[in-house]
């Protein structure tokens, strides 16, 4: 995937995993791996996961 394709609470797998974009600047993409045993987790910000860039 290019830089453009991300889109923030975009969805996307890597990895094997899937992922949500949570934030794309000029040269990261920050994600979430969602993994989580609750969906809870992934309301935010601020998050109750990890975020990953």
């Amino acid at each position: 995937m290019k830089q453009a394709d991300f889109v923030i609470g975009g969805e996307f797998m890597m990895s094997g995993s899937r992922w949500r974009c949570t934030d794309v600047g000029t040269r990261i993409v920050v994600a979430i791996k969602l993994d989580a045993p609750d969906s809870n987790w992934y309301n935010g910000p601020p998050y109750a996961v990890a975020e990953y860039y």
